[in-house]
């Protein structure tokens, strides 16, 4: 994969390492959006594949819907089947949603169940992924979201060649207790040296930020949310315009 700058790399890793310390972080988590300026460039293969690494098959995923009342829907449905990863892909449309901002900040959702007056009161610790081109959200959505970007800076990137792993979702069910094993061993040694919170600040993610970027800096990652006012930037461009 070919990311914008080190900055979008970094950001990948919560997406990796979020499963496996969801016990160790209050409160919510905020949601990824994978973004590419053309089609083709792997923004769904990324999301498959770090998703793969925790479950162990390739995930599904879903479609955006055309109304705020089908969103609310939609996430009742799936926080129904208790998912790890809920990975909405094709986005189209600049993301904003009520229900969305609601479920990217809470740990529980309550909604009327259908077709019912009956409410239901769902645990919400899914991880939100949402994939496309050139992705917009307005300010509500766009400050619970962290941004990967890819960017091979050509044309017609799905006719690119030479890859290290020609299929890279087999290469990752190979090697995937390798994988699963790097990702423990990066918060093993956050743990040893402490477990110090990191310097990175998020508003309403205030737990994870800090878990998530001390576990990155004891690993001497950098780069972690380095760029977030870039990003904040170009999510809101479109809305602001």
């Amino acid at each position: 994969f070919r990311f914008k700058d080190a900055a979008r790399w970094t950001n990948c890793l919560p997406l990796m390492i979020l499963p496996f310390i969801k016990l160790l972080v209050e409160g919510g988590t905020p949601g990824f959006a994978i973004s590419a300026p053309v089609v083709g460039t792997g923004k769904t293969l990324l999301a498959k594949s770090i998703a793969t690494i925790t479950l162990g098959s390739e995930p599904p995923v879903v479609p955006e819907v055309e109304s705020e009342a089908e969103q609310r829907k939609q996430i009742g449905a799936l926080l129904q089947t208790a998912p790890i990863y809920v990975l909405i892909d094709n986005i189209k449309k600049p993301l904003s949603s009520g229900s969305l901002a609601a479920v990217l900040t809470s740990r529980h959702w309550q909604d009327r169940k259908l077709g019912s007056s009956t409410m239901l009161t769902l645990k919400s610790e899914a991880i939100w992924v949402f994939i496309g081109n050139n992705l917009q959200a307005d300010p509500d959505l766009s400050r619970r979201l962290v941004m990967i970007q890819l960017d091979t800076e050509v044309e017609r990137p799905w006719e690119r060649q030479g890859f290290k792993h020609t299929d890279l979702m087999a290469w990752v069910k190979t090697n995937r207790m390798l994988l699963v094993k790097s990702c423990l061993i990066l918060i093993k040694n956050w743990i040893q040296q402490g477990r110090l919170l990191g310097s990175v600040q998020l508003g309403s993610y205030e737990s994870w930020a800090g878990v998530m970027s001390g576990i990155l800096e004891a690993a001497g990652i950098e780069g972690f949310m380095a760029n977030r006012e870039v990003l904040d930037s170009q999510l809101n461009l479109e809305l602001e315009a």
